[in-house]
């Protein structure tokens, strides 16, 4: 008896696998952080990302076991769900991030803009900030608890918001800008958002 292996019939074309995602995710994706194939763009803390180099560019953490770790400060970071200033890494459910601002994008906790009542929370979701009212961070759709490293994950999200702002112009300079560093094809060097001088 001849077997035929299942196949997708696509525009008189078999496929042996189906095609990537046909259906719209961004509303799970707006939430979790994830990049939707259909619309072509992802979410970061609630901010439309239209560049996937540059979605990918963000840390979205790595699994990792403590026995790889040498650096004991890492070690006790990792058992706290912590961050390690001397690596300037985080840790998070056995995950490894390489900044603070992606940490907290772990750590932190989703908010619906409709249930915030404070008007500090609602101006820090724009640009990012502490409210010492609510004893809270926020930028974006992301609540933050812990107070240490918040504002390097604030301004970092402050230099997401000015790269995604500037992807028409120059994509590569976008990601410069988010990452602190340099544009190889423009050879701009970004600090903090902005043009370096050197």
């Amino acid at each position: 008896m001849h077997v035929i292996s299942p196949l997708i019939f696509v525009s008189g074309f078999f496929l042996d696998t189906p095609p990537v995602n046909t259906v719209c995710i961004c509303e799970k994706a707006r939430v979790h952080d994830g990049w939707c194939d259909v619309c072509g763009f992802g979410w970061i803390a609630g901010l439309k990302i239209p560049s996937k180099l540059l979605f990918t560019t963000i840390d979205h953490g790595h699994e990792v076991s403590v026995d790889v770790l040498r650096c004991e400060s890492c070690k006790r970071a990792m058992k706290t769900d912590g961050y390690c200033d001397l690596c300037k890494t985080g840790f998070f459910k056995t995950k490894i991030y390489y900044s603070s601002f992606t940490h907290c994008l772990a750590k932190g906790e989703r908010i619906d803009r409709s249930k915030i009542t404070c008007a500090t929370c609602l101006r820090n979701m724009e640009e990012g900030g502490w409210c010492d009212t609510c004893k809270r961070g926020i930028f974006g759709n992301v609540v933050v608890a812990q107070r240490e490293h918040f504002d390097e994950a604030a301004a970092a999200f402050r230099r997401l918001k000015s790269g995604v702002a500037h992807l028409d112009k120059c994509e590569l300079c976008g990601i410069a800008i988010y990452s602190n560093g340099m544009c190889p094809k423009c050879e701009m060097i970004y600090r903090d958002g902005k043009p370096a001088s050197e």
